[in-house]
């Protein structure tokens, strides 16, 4: 098994976002330093992330936060989903110090909803989207920007989030390191009974240090990513081996049959036969591929109809905030750009602008 925690990703020279569309077969757990925005554009994706499991559909909306460990699954319907991926940079203002952000964006969830609603952001979350897409090729790196600044202005203008203070003087380079090293030693020892215990001793850190460092990295304490480790590996054999399920019980190291079943079926949802049924067992697979194809003209036109359907809204809502007595409008065009993409969808938007 390759290492699926830590996920780098690179940024264009010219505006610091990784922008891209694809259908989701499996993501494992992994996690960066990037915010990642996700946009459901067609069908259903599984989400398995603190606090608890829940699935995304069309329309909806979710935000990762930094380091948040993360897990995406495909559901029995197809998906087309948009990742706009964030450098972490931008939300670290010279003002803003070792202050780091935690943002509560989830539009499946009613608790912790935005002053403005959850459209303008679907909306500015689609424009940069059509911005991005292999249809157009040459994209405006300003008109992106714009469209990505505005975004981050309503995050935190509009958005509920919490403020989570570092201790100053912190290397960041070398937090990372240590961070990948302890992740892989747990990967690679995981079947091991007292490896946290050698895990203590080869880093020279107490539990206490390694706890805390752990939480304030990718929120889960040192237990806990053991047991996702394990499950992990769990998963891997059900689901792309024939091992019989007493083996996996055996070699992943959870405990005993009875405890195995129950933390199995508490992650999942199902139990390991429904598991292995649901995937399959695949003889001489050695990667799994998280991505599927998809129709790139498909994706362009929901996004283009979820711009189309809140301008549309936001437009009627307008007009009729400014009826006259006698039936008559007398609004005058908004002159806010990041309130108002007209633009989006319309001819000429691509490599045109």
């Amino acid at each position: 098994m390759e290492s699926y925690v830590y996920e780098a990703i690179e940024h264009g020279e010219r505006c610091p976002v990784n922008v891209f569309i694809t259908s989701i077969e499996i993501s494992r757990f992994h996690w960066h330093y990037d915010y990642e925005l996700m946009l459901v554009l067609k069908g259903s994706v599984a989400v398995n992330t603190l606090p608890a499991p829940f699935v995304l559909k069309a329309g909806q909306i979710y935000l990762f936060n930094s380091t948040q460990v993360h897990e995406l699954r495909k559901t029995e319907e197809d998906n087309i989903c948009l990742f706009i991926q964030i450098t972490s940079a931008l939300f670290r203002g010279k003002s803003e110090g070792n202050r780091r952000f935690q943002f509560y964006l989830n539009s499946q969830s009613e608790s912790n909803m935005p002053a403005i609603g959850y459209r303008p952001f679907i909306r500015q979350a689609a424009a940069i989207g059509l911005l991005s897409t292999s249809t157009n090729p040459n994209p405006n790196p300003y008109r992106l920007q714009s469209k990505l600044y505005g975004l981050l202005a309503d995050l935190f203008e509009f958005g509920v989030y919490d403020i989570h203070q570092s201790a100053a003087g912190r290397d960041l380079q070398q937090d990372a390191t240590t961070l990948l090293n302890i992740i892989d030693y747990i990967r690679e020892n995981s079947q091991e009974e007292t490896v946290l215990e050698q895990l203590y001793k080869h880093f020279g850190m107490s539990e206490k240090t390694v706890y805390r460092f752990l939480k304030d990295n990718i929120g889960l304490s040192a237990r806990e990513l053991l047991l996702e480790c394990r499950l992990e590996k769990a998963k891997y054999l059900l689901q792309f081996t024939d091992k019989p399920i007493s083996f996996v019980v055996d070699v992943s190291g959870v405990g005993g049959e009875n405890t195995f079943y129950r933390v199995f079926k508490k992650s999942t949802g199902l139990t390991p036969l429904e598991y292995r049924k649901r995937g399959g067992p695949t003889s001489g697979r050695s990667e799994i591929k998280g991505y599927l194809q998809y129709s790139t003209s498909e994706a362009v036109m929901l996004l283009k109809k979820l711009c189309a359907e809140d301008n549309n809204d936001e437009m009627h809502q307008r007009t009729a905030s400014c009826q006259h007595p006698a039936g008559q409008t007398d609004c005058e065009s908004d002159d806010l750009g990041r309130k108002s993409l007209s633009d989006v969808g319309q001819p000429g938007l691509s490599g045109t602008l």
